[in-house]
């Protein structure tokens, strides 16, 4: 069921080196395996869960970069909105308010990413 939805939290890149424009594979199955414990059987491997369905593992794939979240969902706010603001570090602290049935709330995200 759909419905508004508010989401705040921050966003973190993950410590796996890009080059060309794409993650290194050995580093990246590292790091999944370090991070996702338990698999859904859905997924051969924990690579393919982060890439696949990377919220459901308490991360987000934002313009093909791979973020950890740390969020809090909080209902009834105004009209839909998303402020993103990049810190020091290379993170992103974000807010966002929208209707859960149009997008997800890390597409309003790329959206003010990109």
């Amino acid at each position: 069921m759909s419905e508004y939805e508010r989401n705040k939290g921050k966003l973190t890149p993950i410590n796996v080196p890009i080059v060309d424009g794409n993650y290194l594979a050995a580093e990246l199955n590292e790091y999944a395996d370090t991070q996702i414990a338990d698999v859904s059987k859905y997924y051969d491997s924990s690579t393919q869960a982060l890439m696949e369905a990377p919220t459901e593992y308490g991360h987000a794939l934002i313009d093909g970069i791979i973020y950890k979240f740390e969020e809090s969902e909080v209902m009834d706010q105004d009209p839909e909105y998303c402020h993103v603001t990049k810190n020091d570090d290379g993170s992103f602290d974000f807010e966002s308010y929208h209707y859960n049935g149009g997008a997800h709330w890390t597409e309003l995200l790329e959206g003010k990413l990109l």
